[in-house]
């Protein structure tokens, strides 16, 4: 079972975006310098977090209604080690409320995953549900999104890489 913590809102992991931020428990990748390093072992404490389904998503959300009024973006980090499960309940998010209680259509979908695009087995699917994509796993000798050597990729609808995003307006990308 895949299972969630609900984070709250962030103003730092999606530029220019409000985000109500999901990680998702037990990734498997271990990146050294990950900053979410006590989310990876899900089997130390089982009963941190819920389940990641609709409903219990719905709650979640419903919970937390000034948070989720106030956000412009849902954001997913990790999840990709069980591909399937996440994309089943992302599914059916996307389904019951793009037009439904909770009116999806006025929110971006991000998911930041730890591998490349080319190695998720559901991601042409991430074309249907996602209005942004951070891919690939966190290495410390190349940085994250503000490095220019970084091996991560920030995408935006079109699909097209904009790491640029991360830089300030005056610095040159090469």
């Amino acid at each position: 079972m895949l299972n969630y913590l609900y984070q709250g809102i962030t103003f730092q992991e999606v530029p220019n975006e409000i985000s109500m931020t999901f990680f998702l428990l037990g990734c498997t990748k271990h990146c050294k310098g990950c900053h979410s390093e006590d989310y990876w072992d899900i089997n130390v404490n089982p009963s941190l977090g819920k389940p990641f389904t609709l409903k219990e998503l719905e709650n979640t959300i419903n919970n937390n209604i000034v948070d989720y009024a106030n956000c412009s973006t849902l954001l997913f980090m990790g999840g990709e080690w069980k591909e399937r499960e996440f994309f089943d309940t992302i599914k059916d998010l996307y389904n019951e409320h793009m037009y439904g209680s909770l009116n999806l259509q006025n929110k971006k979908l991000a998911w930041y995953v730890g591998v490349d695009y080319d190695d998720l087995k559901y991601g042409k699917y991430t074309r249907s549900y996602f209005d942004i994509l951070k891919t690939g796993e966190y290495k410390e000798e190349l940085g994250g999104l503000k490095s220019k050597t970084t091996n991560q990729l920030y995408m935006i609808k079109a699909w097209e890489i904009v790491n640029a995003i991360y830089f300030n307006n005056d610095e040159e990308i090469e």
